[in-house]
């Protein structure tokens, strides 16, 4: 019994410590990452180097498709470790209670990518972008420090989609290479030696080792089911997003830089070297093109006159100095006499006003005095009317004896102000005499002096 017992409570504590070394898992939200390409379905624009990856050293890693089991991914995951037995690195971990050994040489074995332990990993980063400049990239290498596949051409960004979506490390972002995964797409390239099962290694290890998600989903499972046939599952499969005819489409573009001529096969090599060849020239004849009709707008439009920045006194010196011409001679003496002949004419009518008399000089009437006029009229009824102001006049008062007991009320835009029928207008009896005599507009204005 106390043997028993002491299982138990041993039993219990690796669980508990079997369930703090336990890792919360991340999943690629896109669904994208590691996922396999089918060569034979993509658009026949890109033939030539869908059959290219088919014949290259990737072809069975991006190509493979395996059935995958979410609970398999997630508990290896969940469990690797990443460490070193016999000075070689590993990852161990578990998936369904077995034991799941990944190392550098299995993933070479696994995923048949025909390179060695000792092949180049890494480029330089000026070797990466002078090569890249070969191939016709045009895109900033210097900031982001990895290549955009919109820099490329056509069939060199297929090249970039594949490797981003089916062999590099990273989650969400399927646009660019970063520099070993730039410099793995040269070197594949030029068919020269170079180390992918060790970046992939390196990567998955370097995941094992701190923040996990789930990496490299399709190379997990192949790794399971070579060390382990037909382990079980709880039947929950792990499906990648479908890819759509949108992803090819922005791939496409209308620039063309060949690929190099051993990507190509014999019977296919004169073929596209021929149809470059009219490609280039069809594109150097559109720029000449371009160039001779920039050339014609440039000589039909006028010269832009360039902001200068000179002192005034300088230019007005040499405004003084262009004068010696006989064009800008005649040209200023004109402006001198037209400059005469307005200046008289402004002398001329200042003595004719001053000889108008004060009753004969025309009354120009600002937007302020129409408002005093207004408020004049509000003030006076028409004389023809019958009311009790004319058997009731009201007295008259000096403008010295003070305001009206009557206060005028400021007119505004709105509304008037209500006037009572029957109130004694100021000045009635002055304004219908004078109305009589002078006209109504003379006797307006001598009404509304009086009430200034």
């Amino acid at each position: 019994m106390l043997h028993r017992s002491v299982v138990k409570i041993l039993t219990c504590i690796i669980c508990c410590f079997r369930s703090k070394m336990v890792k919360n898992i991340e999943w690629d939200t896109t669904i994208k990452q590691n996922q396999f390409i089918k060569l034979e379905e993509v658009p026949k624009d890109f033939e030539d180097v869908a059959r290219w990856i088919e014949s290259s050293r990737i072809s069975f890693a991006v190509q493979t498709e395996v059935p995958i089991y979410r609970i398999h991914i997630q508990e290896f995951w969940k469990m690797a470790k990443a460490e070193t037995v016999n000075k070689i690195r590993r990852i161990s971990a578990t998936a369904r209670n077995k034991e799941v050994i990944v190392t550098e040489e299995r993933i070479r074995t696994v995923l048949k990518l025909g390179d060695n332990a000792e092949d180049l990993i890494n480029l330089n980063k000026d070797d990466i972008l002078d090569g890249f400049r070969g191939i016709g990239y045009v895109g900033d290498f210097s900031q982001k420090k990895e290549i955009k596949r919109n820099g490329l051409t056509r069939d060199w960004r297929f090249i970039v989609h594949v490797i981003a979506m089916s062999l590099a490390h990273r989650k969400g972002v399927y646009d660019g290479l970063n520099l070993e995964w730039s410099g793995e797409m040269l070197n594949l390239c030029v068919n020269q030696k170079f180390n992918l099962s060790g970046l992939i290694f390196n990567y998955m290890h370097e995941n094992a080792r701190g923040h996990t998600w789930a990496m490299y989903p399709i190379f997990i499972q192949m790794l399971i089911n070579d060390q382990y046939d037909k382990l079980p599952h709880d039947g929950g499969p792990y499906t990648f997003h479908v890819p759509t005819s949108r992803q090819y489409t922005e791939i496409k573009t209308n620039e063309w830089v060949m690929l190099h001529d051993w990507m190509y096969t014999a019977e296919r090599l004169l073929l596209v070297k021929a149809a470059y060849k009219k490609y280039r020239e069809a594109v150097q004849a559109k720029q000449q093109r371009i160039m001779q009709v920039e050339e014609e707008v440039a000589d039909d439009e006028p010269p832009k006159k360039k902001k200068s920045s000179e002192n005034p006194e300088r230019l007005m010196g040499a405004s003084f100095r262009a004068a010696d011409s006989e064009e800008h001679r005649r040209h200023i003496q004109d402006m001198r006499e037209i400059h005469a002949m307005k200046e008289k004419e402004k002398r001329e009518k200042k003595l004719a006003r001053r000889e108008i008399s004060e009753s004969e000089r025309p009354v120009v009437v600002t937007e302020e005095e129409q408002k005093l006029e207004d408020f004049v009229d509000t003030l006076l009824t028409n004389p023809e009317e019958t009311s009790i102001s004319k058997s009731t006049p009201p007295k008259k008062k000096s403008t010295d004896e003070g305001p009206s007991r009557f206060p005028q009320v400021k007119p505004t835009r709105i509304s008037k102000p209500h006037v009572p029928p029957q109130r004694i207008r100021p000045f009635q009896d002055l304004h219908d005499k004078l109305v009589k005599e002078i006209g109504a507009t003379p006797a307006k204005e001598i009404c509304l002096l009086k009430t200034k």
